[in-house]
């Protein structure tokens, strides 16, 4: 039964005007999530969402997804958010040896969805 399961939902993925339907509905699939009308993605665990990966009028997409890619179960949407999964195993070494970068992840809330201020390693 669902109330028997673990489920966060991710979403509405929006930034600047702009929010990101399409590309919701596919990292949605490709996790094996629940898309709900390309707004919400409702996914199996629990997650933190850090995003948008931007500061000022520069975002760091590439950043993003090299970031997002080196997380065990990370769920990258449009390049500008990584859903985290807080029982991730993967070290945080690792985007380190996933490619050289210049940003840290550091999360802080904004209403439902999390901000990430990206930092100089």
């Amino acid at each position: 039964a669902v109330k028997d399961r673990n489920l966060a939902t991710v979403g509405p993925v929006c930034h600047g005007g702009t929010c990101y339907t399409g590309e919701t509905s596919n990292a949605c699939a490709a996790a094996g999530g629940m898309d709900i009308g390309g707004n919400f993605c409702v996914l199996e665990g629990s997650y933190s969402v850090a995003g948008p990966t931007c500061w000022d009028d520069t975002c760091f997409g590439g950043d993003t997804d090299v970031a997002c890619a080196a997380v065990e179960g990370a769920v990258n949407i449009a390049d500008l958010f990584c859903a985290v999964p807080l029982s991730s195993t993967s070290p945080p070494s690792s985007l380190a040896v996933a490619k050289p970068m210049a940003s840290l992840w550091m999360a802080f809330s904004v209403a439902s969805i999390f901000f990430v201020v990206l930092a100089q390693i």
